[in-house]
């Protein structure tokens, strides 16, 4: 398989964008979801003030933003009409707090498709959840990963020299790699590596640009853009306060002087940047029997 480009999708700049005013009036409302919630997603945790939690409206303004990107579609995998399980989080379904990282509470050929979703930064060994998920899907049962590109990038160079955004990548990879968890996940096709090496067959991709702020000439891009850069300026903070506090040492009013001027240049209108966003899907083979899984469990 060929490595993932986004080449192909060329994105105009709307001649007018400079002339719009700088808000977010033109973003139509989001579609909403009843979702039963279980206690334990309302655990918080503070740091400098600032409350965290494991889920918020952030994370549906996030959902939509990709759903409209994905022309109204919610996953990629050819994964039939009627599957019995699925492991995701659609709306209508209980959330079940785990770490992904550990053995799973699942049975072996238990899954009919798996989904995971913007996981970067938070994984210290993605082959083996990768093994993880392999054990606990069925034979032909599908498993797709989205994640993102942590650059932030212009095609026509926009972004400014020096500026917070042009090194944003560098510093997030950097706090990743002190971590143990990486921030690279699409970058040289290192997740359809891993979908490789997994043993998985019928290996797929898709690759596309998420604009920040308003600046296409296409309107359902526009509206794209309109959203990430909500959510983007929003959660700044959120994104970072952690890592360059604890993980990278800076002091927390050299954070929020960063934060200001990345904010700043987040509404730059000359700035026609984009962060690239990575699907992979690939299928159990059908026809894995079990001396195969018992070599595949001896070598993981």
């Amino acid at each position: 398989m060929a490595e993932p480009t986004n080449d192909h999708q060329h994105m105009a700049v709307d001649p007018d964008w400079d002339n719009e005013p700088d808000d977010d009036s033109a973003i139509s409302e989001p579609i909403t979801s009843t979702t039963s919630i279980s206690a334990s997603i309302l655990e918080y945790r503070k740091l400098h003030g600032r409350t965290y939690q494991n889920f918020n409206t952030g994370t549906e303004y996030c959902h939509h933003m990709l759903f409209l990107a994905m022309d109204n579609k919610l996953f990629m995998a050819p994964i039939g009409e009627n599957p019995q399980r699925v492991l995701d989080v659609p709306a209508n379904c209980k959330f079940e707090l785990d770490d992904a990282q550990l053995v799973w509470p699942y049975p072996d050929n238990h899954f009919d498709y798996v989904h995971i979703r913007c996981l970067m930064g938070s994984i210290r060994d993605w082959p083996a959840l990768y093994r993880e998920v392999f054990r606990c899907l069925k034979p032909g049962g599908w498993f797709e990963h989205q994640d993102y590109s942590i650059d932030v990038r212009a095609d026509d160079g926009s972004v400014p020299k020096g500026s917070p955004l042009d090194g944003w990548g560098a510093l997030f990879q950097e706090a990743g790699e002190r971590m143990g968890r990486t921030f690279k996940i699409i970058e040289d096709g290192r997740n359809i590596a891993w979908f490789k090496d997994t043993g998985f067959e019928n290996i797929e991709n898709d690759m596309f640009k998420l604009p920040v702020g308003g600046w296409p000439a296409d309107p359902k891009w526009k509206e794209i853009g309109q959203y990430n850069l909500a959510i983007t300026s929003d959660s700044l903070e959120g994104y970072i306060l952690f890592l360059l506090t604890k993980v990278m040492g800076w002091e927390y009013d050299e954070v929020q002087i960063y934060i200001a001027k990345t904010r700043k240049t987040l509404h730059d209108k000359s700035m026609h940047s984009f962060f690239d966003v990575g699907t992979v899907w690939g299928q159990k083979p059908v026809s894995t029997n079990e001396e195969e899984e018992v070599e595949l469990a001896i070598a993981s």
